[in-house]
């Protein structure tokens, strides 16, 4: 894409080199996943958004997280720039508002950015509309899913269960099918050792009942329903370490 500079989401020196070097002063602003979803399941490094926050700040250019994966409770907090403590000025968001159930995506501004279009009669104009904007019916789910997230309490059953998660995952990191393991909250990737192909592995595991996603780069993409159990989280990894021991000793 034209007049857009890709940063490393990784190294923090790396990334505040490639920002000065280009001239931090063009930016409009910063976009990233606070937590990558098909790129990996990789997590931020510790500091990563604190130095962008600094250098944001520094500039003068906008942070937007793109939480289409991770906001509405995956990580146990409405979204994970509250996790992380990012304060980005806008959020962009999808499927977890309604749990999936119908189509709805949206953008979180902060007061910083929409304040401008209500400063009086010669603040500018926001001239963007979509034809679908506004659905009664999807704003009646979302509003409703919310509500049952609330009631049920499952961004506290995420935090409860997220150290299952990273326990069970733990146990496949030394299995020789496994190049690595990333997890947090309900949000786990199993790194596949070359040679092993996550297709083969997904097709044992769904001959067993257990459901998952091969990611582009061959990693296993774990990311269970709210309701889920700790139970039904062993019987995930316990399916995934059967699986690898049958693809990886063919």
């Amino acid at each position: 894409m034209p007049e857009t500079l890709l940063v490393d989401q990784w190294d923090i020196d790396a990334a505040e080199r490639t920002i000065r070097e280009h001239g931090g002063e063009k930016i409009a602003a910063f976009i990233a996943e606070p937590v990558m979803g098909v790129g990996g399941l990789v997590p931020p490094p510790a500091g990563y958004f604190e130095r962008i926050k600094e250098l944001a700040k520094e500039f003068g250019f906008l942070v937007i997280a793109d939480e289409v994966v991770t906001a509405f409770g995956r990580l146990g907090t409405w979204t994970a720039s509250e996790r992380f403590n990012l304060e980005p000025d806008m959020i962009t968001f999808a499927k977890g508002i309604t749990s999936g159930y119908l189509p709805l995506g949206g953008v979180i501004v902060a007061p910083s950015v929409s304040s401008q279009f209500y400063a009086g009669n010669d603040a500018p104009i926001f001239h963007q509309g979509l034809t679908y904007s506004g659905h009664a019916t999807v704003a009646a789910v979302a509003l409703k899913n919310l509500e049952i997230i609330e009631r049920e309490n499952l961004l506290g059953r995420v935090r409860e269960l997220e150290p299952v998660l990273v326990e069970e995952l733990e146990q496949l990191r030394h299995h020789p099918g496994v190049k690595d393991v990333r997890h947090i909250g309900l949000m786990g990737g199993v790194d596949l050792a070359d040679g092993v192909s996550g297709l083969d592995v997904v097709a044992v595991l769904e001959g067993r009942g257990v459901h998952l996603r091969n990611l582009p780069n061959n990693i296993l993409q774990i990311s269970p329903p709210f309701i889920v159990t700790a139970e039904e989280i062993r019987t995930i990894v316990r399916g995934i370490r059967d699986a690898l021991d049958t693809v990886h000793g063919r």
